[in-house]
C-alpha cells in the first residue's frame, strides 16, 4: 500500500532525527553527567521520536498499536523528561505520580478512542501532548533558572513554540477551520513539522548545553576552591614558617643569654674578688691597733675602687651586648658635641689611666650625628683594652679625624704598648653567626670589642683594627655620613 509521501515522510524524518539526537546525547554525556537523569532524558527524547516514526506508518501496523501504542509512547516521553530535569535540580523526582499521570492518560485516551468520534479522539490526542509539552516547558523555565543557564533557556521556549502551535491547531480543528487529518503538506502541518523539527534539534541540544553549562560551572568552582585551598595551605605554610623562625630565634636568644650570663659570671667573679680582697685588707688597717698608714689605705681604697671599676665595666658591656643582640628597631641619632663626648669618655677612666692620655683635634669639626651612649661605651672599651693589653708605661692617644672620600667621622684610638698585637686582632675579629641565624653569637672573650664592632654596626660604620707602628694597636671607629648611609 503507497505511503502518502508528504506527510508521512516529513513525520517519519522528524520522528527519526528526534530518537538519532537523543542517542548523540546520551553518547556525548555518558561519562560527564549522572547516568539516572541522562537515561531518563535520552529515553524521553528517543520514545517522543518513536511516537512520531509510528505515527508515520501507523498503515503498516495494527490498529491498537497506532492508536493506543503510538499515543502512550508520546504522552510518556514528557514524564521522562520532567523526571530527568527534577534529578538534575536536586529535587525528589516523583516517579510513582508521574507514572500515575502516563497511566491515567493512557486510560482516558483509551476511552475516548472508543467512546469520541475521529474528530474528538484528535483533539484529546492533541489536547494531551500540548499539556504534556506545556508541563516540560514549565520545568525546562525553572531548570534554566536554577542552572543559570542559557541553553536551558533556549530549551524551555522550543518546547513553548510546540505548545502554541499544538494550541492553534487544536482551535483550528475544533472550529472547523483545518481537517483533523491533513490530506497534504497544508501550512498547519508544515509549522507542526518545524516546531517539532525545532524541538527535536534544539530541544536536545538546549539540554546538552545545559548540562555542560552546570559542567563548566562545577569545574570552574572547582578551580575556585582548589585555588582557595591552595592560598590557605600556603598561609598555613607561610605561617609555620614564621613560627618556625620566631621559635628559632627564641632559642637563639636564649642560648645568647645563657652565653651573657656566662661570660658576666666569668668576667665579674675575680674582679669581685679582687675588690673584696683589698676591701678587706683596708678594713683590717682600719681596725689595727697600731696607727696606719695612711698611704697603705689609701692604696687599697683605690684598689678597690679600680675593681669596683672593672666590674661595673663588665656589667655594662654584659647589658649593652643583651640589648643590642635583641634590639629590631633603628638605631635613633642626634646630633652630639664631640668635645663632650670626649669629656665623659675620659671621665670614665681612672686617674691614672687619664694621665697617660692625649687628645688629637684633627679637625674643626665640633658635631656629629652618633648615639652618644653607645659610642661612649664604644671609646670606652677601646681605652680599657689599650691601657690593659699595652702595659704600665703604655701611652694611649685619641684622635678626632674627618675623611672626605666618602664623608665620614673617624675616632681613632692609638697605643704604643708591649702587648701581643696577634692576639688583640684575633680578639678583635668579627665573631661567626650562631646557628640558623644572622646575629653574630656572644664570644666567651673579647666582649669588649665585640660591642665595639655592633655599635659600629648600628651606625653603618665599621672598626679597623690595625698596627700601630713601631708598636702598638691602632683601633679607628669610621662614622659614615648619616645623608649616606641607607635606612
Amino acid at each position: 500500500m503507497m505511503l502518502d509521501i508528504r506527510p508521512t515522510a516529513a513525520t517519519l524524518i522528524v520522528g527519526l532525527l528526534y530518537a538519532l539526537v537523543a542517542l548523540t546525547v546520551w553518547a556525548l554525556l555518558q561519562r560527564r553527567h549522572p547516568r539516572v537523569p541522562l537515561a531518563l532524558w535520552s529515553l524521553g527524547a528517543a520514545s517522543a521520536g518513536l511516537a512520531m516514526a509510528m505515527l508515520a506508518l501507523r498503515e503498516q501496523v495494527p490498529s491498537w498499536l497506532a492508536q493506543t501504542g503510538t499515543f502512550a509512547l508520546a504522552f510518556g516521553s514528557f514524564p521522562l523528561r520532567v523526571l530527568a530535569l527534577r534529578l538534575d535540580m536536586g529535587r525528589p523526582a516523583r516517579c510513582g505520580r508521574a507514572l500515575a499521570a502516563w497511566l491515567a492518560m493512557v486510560a482516558a485516551y483509551q476511552l475516548a478512542a472508543l467512546w469520541l468520534t475521529p474528530l474528538g479522539r484528535s483533539l484529546f490526542g492533541q489536547g494531551a501532548l500540548a499539556l504534556g509539552t506545556a508541563v516540560l516547558a514549565w520545568q525546562a523555565y525553572h531548570a534554566a533558572l536554577a542552572a543559570r543557564s542559557r541553553n536551558g533557556m533556549a530549551l524551555a521556549w522550543v518546547e513553548s513554540a510546540l505548545v502554541l502551535v499544538l494550541l492553534l491547531r487544536v482551535a483550528g480543528i475544533a472550529l472547523g477551520w483545518l481537517p483533523a487529518q491533513p490530506q497534504g503538506m497544508s501550512w498547519d502541518f508544515a509549522l507542526l513539522v518545524l516546531a517539532a523539527l525545532a524541538a527535536a534539534l534544539y530541544g536536545n541540544l538546549g539540554y546538552l548545553g545545559m548540562v555542560l553549562d552546570r559542567v563548566r560551572r562545577a569545574e570552574h568552582r572547582a578551580r575556585q576552591d582548589q585555588m582557595a585551598e591552595t592560598a590557605r595551605r600556603q598561609a598555613a605554610e607561610q605561617a609555620a614558617t614564621a613560627l618556625r623562625t620566631l621559635l628559632a630565634e627564641r632559642d637563639q636568644l636564649a642560648t645568647e643569654r645563657d652565653q651573657l650570663l656566662r661570660v658576666l659570671a666569668h668576667e665579674i667573679r675575680q674582679p669581685l674578688h679582687n675588690a673584696s680582697g683589698a676591701l678587706q685588707a683596708a678594713a683590717l688597717l682600719v681596725q689595727a691597733p697600731q696607727p696606719t698608714d695612711a698611704r697603705q689605705l689609701t692604696e687599697r681604697v683605690v684598689r678597690a675602687q679600680a675593681m669596683l671599676g672593672d666590674v661595673r665595666s663588665v656589667l655594662d658591656n654584659t647589658l649593652a651586648a643583651a640589648l643590642m643582640l635583641t634590639r629590631r628597631e633603628p638605631l635613633v641619632v642626634q646630633d652630639v658635641d664631640l668635645h663632650l663626648l670626649v669629656h665623659l669618655v675620659l671621665g670614665d677612666l681612672p686617674e691614672s689611666q687619664r694621665a697617660r692620655t692625649r687628645v688629637e683635634w684633627q679637625t674643626p669639626l665640633r658635631s656629629a650625628e652618633l648615639e652618644p651612649g653607645l659610642v661612649r661605651l664604644a671609646l670606652r672599651n677601646l681605652m680599657r683594652n689599650a691601657f690593659e693589653h699595652g702595659g704600665p708605661d703604655v701611652q694611649v692617644s685619641l684622635s678626632i679625624e674627618e675623611q672626605d672620600d666618602p664623608p665620614a667621622v673617624a675616632l681613632v684610638v692609638s697605643d704604643d704598648g708591649q702587648g701581643r698585637l696577634s692576639a688583640l686582632l684575633e680578639a678583635g675579629a668579627p665573631p661567626t653567626p650562631g646557628p640558623d641565624t644572622a646575629t653574630p653569637a656572644v664570644p666567651r672573650r673579647g666582649l669588649g670589642l665585640f660591642i665595639v664592632r655592633r655599635v659600629m654596626a648600628l651606625h653603618h660604620g665599621r672598626l679597623v683594627l690595625s698596627a700601630n707602628l713601631p708598636q702598638g694597636l691602632r683601633a679607628r671607629l669610621v662614622f659614615p655620613d648619616p645623608s649616606d648611609t641607607p635606612a
